[in-house]
């Protein structure tokens, strides 16, 4: 199954990471949007329809303004459900344990590499396929 143009929100305030994630997707056919923490998605994913703009939410944990934790409770509290891949460089029991709570699709630990993160998504896509 292709995934060609399917819009991804990468969330992520380190620039280097952000960059080659936002690279590595658009090499592989994906629309990308890319911003610098959880506050900027925030603007983005306003309310539902604004969220069916992507089909990915991918964030980090932790970020300046709002983290990925409060961005994804945030969007709870907005009634927003997007598909999300959570990459975190803390891989503790205490932040699986938070994101677990937060039915999170998919989590990936720093470093990874190009190929996990591909596959990830590609994974993650197809069970919303599967679903719809």
């Amino acid at each position: 199954m292709l995934f060609v143009h399917k819009r991804i929100l990468i969330a992520e305030d380190e620039p280097n990471m952000r960059l080659s994630l936002d690279t590595s997707l658009r090499s592989n056919g994906y629309s990308v949007t890319a911003v610098e923490d959880g506050f900027d998605a925030l603007k983005l994913l306003k309310d539902k329809d604004s969220a069916e703009c992507y089909d990915l939410l991918v964030t980090d944990v932790l970020m300046h303004k709002v983290n990925g934790l409060e961005l994804l409770d945030e969007l709870e509290n907005r009634g927003v459900s997007i598909p999300n891949l959570v990459i975190t460089g803390y891989n503790t029991k205490e932040v699986a344990k938070k994101l677990e709570k937060r039915n999170c699709a998919a989590v990936l630990y720093k470093p990874f590499s190009e190929e996990l993160l591909l596959n990830k998504i590609k994974e993650i896509l197809e069970q919303v396929e599967h679903l719809a």
